[in-house]
């Protein structure tokens, strides 16, 4: 969809679409939201509930009460280090094999190692392990693939415009809203998807 930035109701008939969508998103996931951040509470060793800590000394409506102790003794740690661990050490990258009766090995070999040095310079491992961490702990994670200049390009040559792939961290998962109607499981026949960011007034 191509918009048109010089008419009004263009854009207005736009943002109200997409307001829309993600009002729809917003209502679809509530309950997956609420318990993502409840899983990363919990993983963050937060592990008695309110109740409970008001009854062992925080204060309530300015009522100090008994102190008790609250001891938090966590059983994932070690099994969830252990499958992070193997994800860690796992190689994710895509493998290229020649199909078809033209196919060409050498070619092949070519595009593979440029994919190789596109995973390694854009950084593609951090990235993947972030998302996959995140979704280890509640359910979710997500990474983006961007374009971005060429650092090493020659600023004076015809190059100086030349850009390359690389991988960036979505920091926090909830920051992703996709098409609630998508059923593939990599989310590909996914027909939207939103992607937010905080940002000062100042910068606004």
């Amino acid at each position: 969809m191509t918009l048109d930035t010089k008419k009004p109701e263009a854009v207005a008939a736009f943002l109200a679409k997409a307001r829309k969508r993600l009002k729809g998103i917003q209502d679809a996931e509530s309950e997956q939201r609420k318990n993502e951040k409840e899983d990363l509470r919990f993983r963050g060793k937060d592990q008695w509930s309110a109740e409970a800590q008001l009854e062992r000394g925080a204060n309530a409506n300015g009522v100090k009460v008994p102190q008790r102790p609250m001891l938090t003794i966590d059983l994932i740690q070690q099994p969830d280090q252990l499958i992070y661990n193997q994800a860690n050490k796992a190689d994710l990258g895509v493998k290229l094999h020649p199909a078809g009766e033209n196919a060409d090995d050498e070619l092949v070999e070519v595009k593979q190692d440029l994919y190789r040095r596109i995973q390694r310079d854009g950084g593609a491992h951090v990235a993947r392990m972030w998302a996959f961490d995140r979704a280890k702990k509640c359910g979710r994670g997500w990474y983006r693939v961007v374009k971005q200049y060429d650092e090493d390009a020659d600023l004076t040559g015809p190059g100086a415009f030349d850009q390359e792939i690389a991988y960036e961290r979505i920091l926090d998962q909830q920051n992703v809203y996709i098409d609630p109607s998508a059923q593939k499981a990599d989310f590909s026949d996914a027909k939207y998807a939103f992607v937010v960011v905080w940002m000062s007034v100042e910068d606004a």
